[in-house]
């Protein structure tokens, strides 16, 4: 038995704009902007589609959906892509109009890159100092 046109849910071709200050995006909208953030965060790859998928536990339609803009994640996924993606984090928050905690987070990115490093360095010397 199939379904009447009347039953049958077809998708907006409006959509919502996401924020409210057209200014402060340039009229995008929500789902444009979470597939600009998608594509930066993992490219053109074929498999990006399936990455996504596995990553946040989404169906791949859906997925697709995000990368072509048609859609945009629901707020469970987009917790797991942010979890999952500094790029998606970044996007969130330039749309909320916070890009200082953007500039914060990664002022605290460098510094553990730099603590590592240190560490690694540390190790290094250590090594040296024992052969010498």
């Amino acid at each position: 038995m199939s379904l009447t046109k009347k039953d049958r849910k077809f998708q907006s071709k409006r959509g919502n704009s996401f924020p409210i200050d057209p200014d402060r995006q340039g009229g995008h909208t929500f789902a444009m902007a979470m597939a600009a953030a998608l594509t930066r965060a993992y490219g053109g790859r074929h498999s990006a589609v399936k990455v996504v998928a596995l990553a946040v536990g989404a169906n791949e339609r859906s997925v697709r959906n995000w990368f072509e803009a048609k859609n945009g994640p629901n707020g469970e996924h987009l917790l797991q892509l942010i979890s999952h993606s500094d790029e998606m984090l970044d996007s969130v928050l330039a749309m909320a109009g916070k890009t200082e905690f953007a500039a914060g987070l990664g002022i605290a990115k460098a510094k553990r890159a730099l603590e590592r490093a240190l560490e690694e360095l540390a190790e290094l010397e250590g090594r040296t100092s024992d052969r010498g």
